[in-house]
């Protein structure tokens, strides 16, 4: 029985998913340079001519890899308030990036490792660069939205200075290495320790509704 256009769609996409984390694990364990195109066709049980039906180089791989995550990474920032809660904390966000990170470890574990692959960066500097700044201009908005309160500041000040780009990267810095951590320990990492000493600095940021 010939397969209907439905079915046929449905291996495509299966077909397509498989090269994606084949490509990712491989790169992962040998390199973006290291890793030949029939290497991931192997891994991913299909023959090298058809996987050039889906990508026509490793180049293309690597940007669909990256756009993939991206996506992911972006659908992370809808922060959604505790039970009991009208509004998300910036600590609700911490703990959601974390965890939306750590859901996602092959991904994560190709990012730390691609950084330090100069072929890599080569590739993907421009979108690194864009992926980096979206980030950093969400968590801006959110620090803006709820200032550092003023008796951690100057005392003598009007009103709180606008620290909200400085305070994001290194928001930026703490769940990038919560993470980084996470992932590359060979122990189990105190992740709800971690948790409950941010909480008492963070979760009385509120995020605007």
């Amino acid at each position: 029985m010939p397969r209907t256009k439905e079915q046929f769609q449905q291996m495509q996409e299966s077909s397509k998913a498989e090269i994606l984390q084949a490509a990712l694990e491989l790169f992962a364990e040998k390199g973006f340079e290291n890793t030949s195109i029939s290497a991931i066709a192997r891994r991913a049980g299909l023959s090298q001519g058809l996987m050039y039906n889906y990508f026509a180089s490793k180049d293309a791989l690597l940007l669909a890899i990256f756009e993939k995550g991206w996506a992911e990474v972006q659908s992370s920032f809808v922060v959604k308030p505790r039970k009991g809660r009208k509004k998300a904390s910036l600590y609700d966000f911490i703990v959601q990036a974390c965890r939306a990170t750590l859901e996602k470890r092959d991904f994560w574990r190709f990012v730390y490792i691609m950084r330090s692959q100069p072929l890599v960066l080569e590739r993907l500097g421009v979108n690194i660069l864009a992926f980096e700044q979206m980030i950093l201009a969400q968590l801006a908005q959110f620090c803006a939205a709820s200032p550092l309160p003023l008796n951690s500041l100057d005392e003598s000040a009007v009103s709180p200075p606008d620290n909200s780009q400085t305070e994001a990267r290194i928001i930026f810095a703490l769940i990038d290495g919560i993470c980084f951590h996470c992932l590359s320990s060979s122990q189990e990492y105190p992740l709800n320790d971690v948790f409950a000493l941010l909480q008492a600095q963070y979760d009385n940021r509120f995020l605007q509704e």
